[in-house]
């Protein structure tokens, strides 16, 4: 995120999963009704259990993240976010303030929740 935020003048930033077939001009069009601020896009996950079993890729100890239940996030198989979220996950990933789990997707949840 640090690269982008300080390197694209783009409204958006997309995240696509290599096995997704993605058709950018729909996308593109939906995008221009948007608002270019505060704003987040994707099949989102609102009851994501925290994995607690030793062994699971994606396992995080009470210490990574407390809650039984990861904070909403856009699951990564396609997500957008205006550029002022991506400045603001860089700038406080930068400072060191993001706490970091395991699991990319969920990650990101909890970043914007620490926003």
């Amino acid at each position: 995120l640090e690269w982008i935020a300080v390197r694209s003048e783009a409204q958006f930033l997309l995240k696509v999963d290599d096995d997704v077939y993605f058709r950018p001009a729909p996308l593109l069009a939906q995008l221009r009704d948007r608002p270019s601020a505060q704003y987040a896009w994707g099949y989102w996950d609102y009851n994501s259990p925290v994995p607690r079993t030793e062994g699971d890729p994606f396992y995080n100890t009470y210490e990574d993240h407390p809650d039984e239940v990861f904070p909403p996030y856009p699951r990564g198989v396609v997500r957008v976010l205006s550029m002022d979220i991506v400045r603001l996950l860089a700038d406080a990933g930068r400072r060191g303030v993001l706490r970091t789990i395991y699991g990319d997707d969920p990650c990101i949840g909890v970043h914007m929740q620490q926003l």
